[in-house]
């Protein structure tokens, strides 16, 4: 009888076990479905926020990564105009025929679209012409006493930039030198600051602190020319004082971004001052840009953590254990995905700091006299290229005094110093692991002004 009571009062307790695990289950599943629902709804918010401050870091990284390429591409010309004066002589000054061809080969060397020298009469002398200035260039009729940035109309259709400075102390045919200027079509300028991917752009454009337009491109749904604060007052802006604020900003010459809603179209607009000039860099993104690329993430985020929920809710109910095996290797897989993907940023950012050093390196070594050497796989020299800076810098005229040989430089070295810069040299060159640079200081024999 007690037996019998004992089996009976195991059984209900195995029962209320078993009861209590199923309801326990159900609980438990009931909890984490209503915990997903919430969540997910949670992870869209998240979404449209991220979406937000990943539009707002990534145009401000842009516009002002890009106003420094256009300000140094401004600085970098001024600098040119200074490097072309310092290599005139008096054969470059013997007649016109002498002089354009001067001019010519800097305007090819510096990649603008004219080079120009202007008298004391304003009389500008280009490579293919001489004429008068003073209608053409509202710089010239007033007296210029230091570099200056300004803009023309040619022919009503090619905008320019103009970047004059003034001359000292060179005469040319009886009359005194006293400005030179370089011309730069502002469109070629901004080509390169344009970035497209498939039917979605990102548009970039040049516009004075009054709203008007630098250049003759669509700057979105903006028609070319338009002045962008008078197009923008017809926006439907984020925030009721966006509108003020952007003009407050343009005339200020500050930096900011702006949300707004153009032709049923959301975008963001994010403008940044070029340094010396009144102008404004503005940098202009459709929302769905981003929010396409981060929204398929998040969504399938999103419905893989749903299945994972089912899955986890199937095997709990069937084996209760199985559910702490199942966190734990999702909390495995997490955590090594965490590290793979630290370690791929990783890689990227010291992927991008070796590629800005490359570009440091470049426009450090256009700022003076360049040259140029190949060689095949086995390390023999195929080409070797002195530029006209370069020879000029040693006295050298011509090809025919300075050959396109590695001797021509190598033979002026200073006898206590070219054993070991030819060793430094050889030993750059035959470095496979492109980690080792030239990096020499030597005294070179030039033609006229002895060692340098």
């Amino acid at each position: 009888m007690k037996q019998s009571q004992q089996l009976n009062i195991n059984e209900k307790q195995k029962r209320q076990t078993i009861a209590f695990a199923i309801w326990g289950g159900i609980a438990i599943a009931a909890v984490l479905i209503i915990t997903t629902l919430w969540v997910a709804a949670r992870a869209g918010n998240g979404t449209d926020q991220a979406v937000g401050r990943v539009t707002e870091f990534y145009m401000e990284e842009l516009a002002g990564r890009r106003s420094r390429v256009v300000s140094e591409e401004l600085n970098n010309h001024f600098r040119h105009l200074e490097n072309a004066l310092s290599v005139l002589d008096e054969s470059d000054l013997k007649s016109q025929e002498a002089l354009r061809s001067f001019l010519g080969r800097t305007r090819r060397l510096f990649g603008v679209d004219k080079f120009a020298m202007v008298d004391e009469d304003g009389i500008v002398y280009a490579q293919h012409s001489t004429t008068s200035g003073l209608s053409r260039y509202s710089f010239l009729s007033e007296e210029l006493t230091e570099p200056v940035i300004s803009t023309t109309n040619l022919y009503g259709a090619k905008k320019q930039v103009i970047l004059a400075m003034p001359v000292d102390g060179i005469s040319f045919q009886g009359r005194q030198i006293k400005a030179c200027f370089i011309q730069i079509n502002i469109s070629d300028m901004l080509s390169s600051l344009t970035l497209q991917s498939s039917d979605n752009e990102t548009y970039c454009n040049l516009y004075y602190r009054n709203g008007e337009s630098l250049t003759n491109d669509d700057f979105g749904y903006l028609t070319a020319g338009r002045n962008v604060l008078s197009a923008l007052g017809d926006a439907v802006m984020e925030q009721e004082s966006g509108y003020q604020k952007l003009k407050d900003d343009f005339a200020n010459g500050r930096r900011g971004q702006v949300s707004f809603t153009y032709l049923d179209t959301e975008e963001v607009l994010c403008y940044v001052p070029i340094e010396g000039t009144d102008w404004m860099l503005t940098v202009l993104i459709r929302t769905n840009v981003i929010s396409e690329q981060i929204g398929p993430i998040s969504e399938e985020m999103m419905n893989n953590g749903i299945i994972q929920i089912v899955i986890t809710v199937i095997v709990m109910l069937m084996v209760f254990l199985g559910l702490i095996y199942l966190t734990r290797r999702n909390a495995r897989i997490l955590l090594e995905q965490e590290k793979e993907d630290g370690k791929r940023i990783r890689e990227a950012y010291a992927q991008i700091e070796r590629e800005q050093t490359d570009m440091e390196n470049i426009h450090t070594a256009m700022g003076s006299g360049r040259w140029s050497m190949d060689f095949n796989e086995s390390g023999e020299m195929v080409s070797c290229t002195w530029t006209e800076v370069f020879r000029k810098m040693l006295g050298y005229e011509s090809k025919e005094d300075f050959p396109d040989k590695l001797e021509s430089w190598s033979d002026l070295l200073h006898e206590d110093d070219k054993d070991w810069v030819m060793k430094e040299y050889w030993d750059t060159v035959r470095d496979y692991t492109g980690t080792k640079n030239f990096d020499v200081e030597y005294r070179l024999m030039t033609k006229y002004a002895g060692w340098r």
